[in-house]
């Protein structure tokens, strides 16, 4: 009885999945405002966003605005309602000249998300290169990005527009043929137990 209620556990695990976009608020046609929040020089700036259901990170897209010779580094961090925790996958980005537009930065290794809150920290390679910026989104989104200073483990929220910036994957999904063997182990047992 063990066997059975472990394969069934791990076929509801294998799971299938569907298209989904985690957390999208750029305009149509990837549209977004000419205003941004800095990015450069002491400071990073971390972009929370909530995930609702199990789901594998195809791509991070936003909307920059680079010097030219900028370099910055990019992370999908687990986080809370006020602050950044720890790189969950990482990405960088340099441009040798000066750079505004929509940007993806793929993750091949499909890195599974579980339900709860997360930031995209976006940060320069070095405090003394050149900076830049996340685009505004222009749909009208606005709330609470956080802002921290290079040189203090001290983050600070600023309210006002919400960065561009859309997060794509897909939902892990349970196959339906993984639920039908859960389901039989799950009788199985009850009966099992009624017997005894």
């Amino acid at each position: 009885m063990k066997g059975l209620f472990i394969f069934s556990s791990s076929l509801l695990l294998a799971g299938s999945a569907s298209a989904d976009i985690i957390y999208d608020n750029f305009a149509p046609s990837n549209g977004f405002t000419p205003s941004y929040w800095a990015v450069g020089g002491e400071h990073k700036l971390a972009v929370p966003f909530t995930v609702s259901q199990t789901s594998q990170v195809s791509s991070v897209t936003l909307a920059l605005f680079l010097s030219s010779g900028a370099s910055f580094e990019f992370s999908i961090n687990q986080g809370g309602a006020t602050t950044p925790g720890s790189s969950i996958v990482n990405w960088s980005l340099a441009s040798a000249s000066s750079l505004v537009a929509v940007t993806t930065m793929s993750d091949p290794a499909g890195t599974i998300l579980t339900p709860g809150d997360y930031y995209v920290v976006v940060q320069p390679s070095s405090t003394t290169g050149p900076g830049g910026g996340l685009g505004w989104n222009s749909t009208g989104a606005t709330g609470f990005s956080a802002f921290n200073p290079l040189v203090s483990a001290n983050w600070f929220q600023a309210a006002g527009a919400k960065p561009a910036m859309r997060v794509e994957g897909t939902a892990v999904v349970p196959e339906p043929a993984g639920l039908c063997v859960l389901g039989l182990g799950a009788a199985v047992l009850i009966r099992r137990r009624r017997k005894a």
